[in-house]
């Protein structure tokens, strides 16, 4: 028996779609205006010591376009008289905090009576300051089985916690990465059997 199979040819993708909206879009500033903050943004990354991604940062343009739209609204305004800073962020954080670990511990009250959660660590390091960390996911399913997961935790490793037993065992998935790292130092690998099993699914169900 024979099988065939047909591709649909590809779309071509518009150059334009494919640069990022940062690299232009600049109409609406003239070039005073567009020197002054480019000056501001080298200076946040220059004195603050951050990274030029941090320009790009979801967060910081959240932030930089709230500014604007409280301008906006009530006109202009010296910064420093209506920036809260780091005291009352902290604190603003911990109450989030808390309230974040109240709901999240109700939420997974029905799952976790219904055996209908699992848990996984993961291990990764920042772009910036090249750190490690290992953080603790929960992934869970209601009764219609939508899938949700949360970070519960995430905790610094440091280098000096990578000491392990020559004999220990590590387990990995299937990335190509992954099996070809092993075979180059012949250390022993054990296949994940959950992410076996996803890449099994996963295969079936989109056959």
């Amino acid at each position: 028996m024979t099988t065939s199979t047909s591709v649909a040819p590809k779309e071509s993708v518009p150059v334009q779609t494919l640069m990022p909206r940062f690299a232009y879009n600049k109409s609406q500033l003239n070039e005073r205006l567009q020197k002054q903050l480019k000056d501001a943004e080298l200076k946040f990354v220059t004195a603050g010591s951050h990274s030029f991604n941090a320009l790009e940062n979801g967060g910081v343009l959240d932030l930089v376009q709230t500014a604007i739209d409280i301008g906006a609204q009530v006109g202009k305004l010296n910064v420093r008289d209506i920036f809260y800073g780091r005291k009352t962020i902290r604190g603003e954080a911990i109450s989030k905090f808390n309230h974040f670990s109240t709901t999240i511990r109700q939420i997974l009250d029905e799952p976790i009576k219904n055996h209908c959660v699992a848990a996984t660590c993961d291990m990764w390091t920042d772009d910036y300051m090249k750190r490690s960390y290992l953080d603790f996911t929960v992934f869970w399913t209601n009764d219609k089985y939508k899938l949700s997961h949360c970070l519960l935790r995430c905790k610094h490793f440091p280098e000096d916690t990578w000491v392990m037993p020559s004999s220990a065992p590590i387990v990995t998935d299937q990335g190509s990465n992954m099996v070809a790292a092993f075979n180059i130092t012949e250390e022993a690998r054990i296949p994940c059997m959950a992410h076996r099993c996803n890449t099994t699914l996963e295969t079936a169900w989109n056959r």
